[in-house]
């Protein structure tokens, strides 16, 4: 498996909303994540998501998210299953029209059915000044 084409093409469909109805096919229904991030506060937060509450959350993202774009840094095809993620992504806001911006960094980890099953990140947040 070419794991740059791979994670490029989920993010692509998932999180550019190009085409969420393929959530199924890059996601495991025991999926799990973690997550280590900021609030608005900017106070430290961790967050867990299961597949339910990921795919819910994808179509929050395209109900209220336009015009991501992505920066890959770097993208390594890790020991195993794992594939090293990092990124920079920027998206508007519809509600308000604030662009959010975000870096991320992360572990996916691909299943023998070429499915994302657990995912461990640090998204950190840039915030207007």
């Amino acid at each position: 498996m070419d794991v740059e084409t791979y994670f490029k093409d989920m993010y692509y469909n998932i999180w550019q909303s190009h085409d969420i109805g393929r959530f199924d096919e890059f996601y495991a229904k025991d999926f799990h994540e973690t997550i280590m991030t900021s609030d608005d506060s900017k106070q430290p937060v961790q967050l867990q998501m299961n597949y339910d509450e990921l795919k819910a959350q994808t179509i929050w993202q395209k109900d209220n998210y336009k015009d991501t774009t992505i920066e890959y840094k770097k993208i390594i095809a890790g020991e195993g299953s794992h594939i090293s993620v990092c990124f920079y992504s920027t998206s508007t806001y519809i509600p308000t029209g604030d662009l959010h911006h975000r870096c991320v960094s992360g572990i996916w980890h691909i299943n023998n059915n070429h499915q994302i099953d657990h995912v461990c990140a640090v998204v950190t947040p840039f915030y207007p000044k």
